[in-house]
């Protein structure tokens, strides 16, 4: 998946992509981790997407979509100014 948005997905290319690991400040052992599956910057258009990849055929419910927002507040804050972008990416089994 991160070499198909480097080389561009969503009508967009990005410059950086990478998987994102940071502490979300609830201080509870165990649950004070988050992770971001996809995190790409796009220096042109001063843009971060945030993407989930889940391995599913079935509809990705709307509490994936809300939990990844969520998860993306530590990296708003420390990106003000910035457009964002979510995507949900699942496997499709079609050809």
């Amino acid at each position: 998946m991160k070499e198909r948005i480097l080389e561009g997905i969503l009508g967009r290319s990005f410059d950086t992509v990478s998987r994102w690991w940071g502490r979300n400040g609830s201080n509870k052992k165990g649950r004070d981790v988050e992770e971001i599956d996809i995190v790409a910057y796009s220096e042109t258009r001063v843009e971060l997407l945030f993407a989930e990849c889940k391995w599913a055929n079935s509809p990705v419910p709307i509490s994936v979509v809300d939990a990844l927002r969520t998860k993306s507040e530590t990296l708003r804050k420390q990106y003000p100014g910035k457009k964002y972008t979510y995507a949900i990416f699942s496997k499709n089994d079609s050809n």
